[in-house]
């Protein structure tokens, strides 16, 4: 735990030194929080956290843009503590409608239906909650992306809108839960090009993407490969998530982010 933390404040302050993109080094802090603290890691054995330490194999349906149908209520935005879980504890909250992640899917999932604020990409086996989060700035003066618990994503409020019709709309979440086990966003490793995406806001209103792009991008580069807070240039959904390495003493440096971009269809 003390070795995350120190982890984190040395990048905190590298990437603070480039004023110009400081906004998005906020996105990046954040990030760098998931998994803090962990003991038992999904990937024992290996030093390398990604997309080849899945063990499931995606096993979710195709569902056409047609076939989604959005209905319900919107659920409830759960505050996070510094690793990730709710502060009130996880008592009386209900997953079961959520990834587990890892590459697994709820089980018994209804891939054609959706309710207000989710995020789902049924052949990737990923649903879960989406709630509003922003930048915030802490007592020293560090801003970053104020992320949801680790079974929510956060659409960052200062990029585009879910239903803009312009700008770049992101949205981030943690890779595992603080005990090391993948959390829902790990099956955004499990995208591929051509993949619909499917994305409501609160009010439900459905919009469709098919997945472009997916790509390891060093945070030290995300400033200049995804333009975080573009609300006017060609439209464009971002999920991020991390991408790291496992340290000799079980702590974990994520160094990498993983992005899937995708185009509205």
């Amino acid at each position: 735990m003390a070795e995350m933390s120190r982890t984190r404040t040395a990048v905190f302050r590298l990437l603070v030194g480039a004023a110009a993109v400081l906004v998005v080094s906020a996105v990046v802090m954040a990030l760098l929080g998931t998994g803090s603290g962990a003991l038992r890691w999904p990937w024992a054995g290996n030093n390398q956290m990604g997309p080849s330490q899945l063990s499931a194999t995606p096993t979710g349906p195709r569902v056409p843009p047609g076939d989604v149908q959005v209905s319900g209520t919107l659920g409830p935005d759960y505050r996070a503590d510094a690793l990730g879980r709710p502060v009130n504890g996880m008592a009386g909250v209900d997953t079961s409608s959520i990834s587990p992640g890892g590459g697994l899917g709820p089980d018994g999932h209804d891939w054609r239906s959706m309710g207000p604020g989710q995020l789902m990409v049924p052949q990737a086996n990923l649903v879960i909650p989406v709630v509003d989060r922003g930048i915030v700035t802490d007592g020293s003066g560090g801003r970053s992306m104020d992320l949801p618990v680790s079974f929510q994503a956060g659409w960052l409020r200062e990029s585009a809108k879910i239903t803009a019709a312009a700008g770049t709309t992101v949205v981030a979440g943690h890779v595992n839960w603080s005990d090391g086990s993948w959390a829902p966003m790990s099956n955004l490793y499990n995208t591929s090009a051509g993949m619909e995406v499917y994305l409501t806001d609160r009010s439900g209103k459905l919009t469709s993407w098919r997945v472009t792009d997916r790509t390891e991008i060093p945070q030290s580069e995300l400033a200049d490969r995804v333009a975080l807070t573009d609300t006017s240039g060609p439209r464009r959904l971002v999920l991020i998530t991390c991408k790291g390495r496992q340290n000799a003493d079980g702590s974990i440096t994520f160094t990498d982010n993983w992005a899937v971009t995708a185009e509205p269809l």
